[in-house]
Formats: structure tokens, sequence, C-alpha cells
């Protein structure tokens, strides 16, 4: 792990920060929303199909975000660069100035996004499912049914 060692103000001024990656928990909270999303969507009234057509195309598009982040995980962290103790003789205080830069510890793998491509896959086709279903449904007007002496 690298250390800044002679901190001065001259280079005291830097600025660190991540490169391009996504945080592993957001990542793993974007992966459970969406199987949740599909298993709700499964599961919840037939009565409603809109509420579960909708549901299923939110958990298509977590799904695909998921691929997309799979690609550039990394566990994300902080740790300690230097520290540095400044002594004011006048008052009789010391003040101690700690340093932190962030780190990064990438763990993308292809049998990550290979996971993400098939979950990818059967969130899709829950969402056709359900549109299938929708289109199948018999219209309300061939529902009704006539009254009276001129019912065929």
């Amino acid at each position: 792990m690298p250390v800044i060692n002679n901190l001065t103000a001259s280079n005291s001024s830097f600025v660190i920060q991540y490169g391009n990656y996504m945080d592993f928990n957001i990542w793993l909270l974007i992966v459970a929303i969406s199987i949740g999303l599909m298993l709700f969507s499964r599961y919840i009234s037939n009565k409603d199909e809109a509420g579960r057509f909708l549901l299923s195309v939110l958990a298509v598009l977590l799904a695909i975000a998921a691929i997309w982040g799979s690609l550039s995980l990394a566990h994300l962290d902080y740790t300690s660069g230097a520290s540095i103790i400044s002594n004011d003789s006048t008052i009789n205080e010391s003040i101690t100035y700690n340093y932190v830069y962030p780190v990064q510890q990438v763990v993308a793998s292809q049998g990550l996004t290979i996971i993400c491509i098939i979950l990818t896959i059967f969130v899709f086709l829950n969402a056709l499912d359900i549109f299938i279903t929708i289109l199948q449904k018999p219209q309300e007007q061939d529902m009704k049914t006539k009254r009276g002496v001129g019912r065929i």
C-alpha cells in the first residue's frame, strides 16, 4: 500500500479520486432489486396487468444496468495516506493532520458478467410472457353479453 512521505505545504494540495468503477455493494443491490421485481411481477395479482408489466420492465432496465456495472466492479474504500503533527509553541498546542485517500480493489470478472447476462435473459422473458398474456386477454367488448329477447 502506498504511503505519502514528506508531506509539505507545496505538495499537500493533492486531489486523489476513484477511477471509473462501480461499487460492488451498489451493484449487488441493483441485482437483488432486479430479481425481486421479477419475482414480484410473477406473483402479483393477475387483475393488475399494467402493474405487473411495469414492474417487469423496471426489472429489465435494472438487469441491463447490472450488466453495465459488472464490467467495472470494484470495492471502494479509504485508507490513511499521511499524518502530520504541527506544534505551535506560542499556545502549547499540537494539531494532527490526517490525510486519507481512496483505494479501490477491482473485482470485475467474466463470470459476474455472464451471470448478469443470464439474469437479463430471464427478466426479459418474464416481461415478454406478461406482455403476451396481456395481448391474449379478451377485450372488454367481447366479454359483455346481450340481455333480453334478441340475444343470440
